[in-house]
């Protein structure tokens, strides 16, 4: 269970990050002056060019948004720009809970792949086998990839009660 976790957040980390920071730089350099690291010799610095121009963007209102920056292992930024919500009441940190809903589907669906790809499991593998104590003996990982599984929404407070007590229970 835990490698199968692992793996499936390393490669939507990944994948949302590469994505995600191609689009962020793309739309930034169209409202804020241009990124430009030619005179930071350091990582230090690099990272602190990159944290002012995106606090400078924030103050803008062209960039809201949490970043991880990671360069051989290490982290060199984890912060939070901007605020939570609309109502700019409380600002954003590393912690702040993110609502990605549909977005992060295709980066699961290619990290599943690649997992299957590496015989890790199978596509009609039951859930049970890599998740300790799953409580839908019936489901499987093509259940989830095809969202046939009828496991309740867990993101609705109404239904979060139900979401590990089994049908008939």
């Amino acid at each position: 269970m835990q490698l199968f976790s692992v793996a499936i957040k390393i490669a939507v980390i990944l994948l949302v990050l590469s994505s995600a920071a191609m689009i962020v730089i793309h739309k930034l350099q169209t409202a804020v002056p241009k990124l430009d690291l030619t005179g930071a010799e350091t990582r230090a610095a690099k990272t602190e060019v990159i944290d002012t121009w995106l606090e400078t963007a924030a103050k803008a209102h062209k960039f809201n948004g949490v970043v991880l920056l990671i360069s051989g292992g290490d982290v060199l930024l984890e912060k939070g720009y901007g605020f939570t919500d609309h109502t700019r009441s409380k600002r954003l940190t590393p912690q702040s809970a993110m609502r990605l809903g549909d977005l992060s589907k295709q980066f699961t669906a290619a990290g599943i792949m690649a997992l299957r790809d590496q015989g890790k499991l199978d596509f009609d593998d039951g859930l049970s086998r890599h998740i300790t104590g799953f409580p839908y003996a019936d489901v499987t990982v093509r259940h989830l990839l095809n969202n046939t599984s009828g496991i309740p929404d867990i993101t609705r407070p109404e239904t979060l009660s139900q979401a590990f007590e089994p049908p008939g229970r």
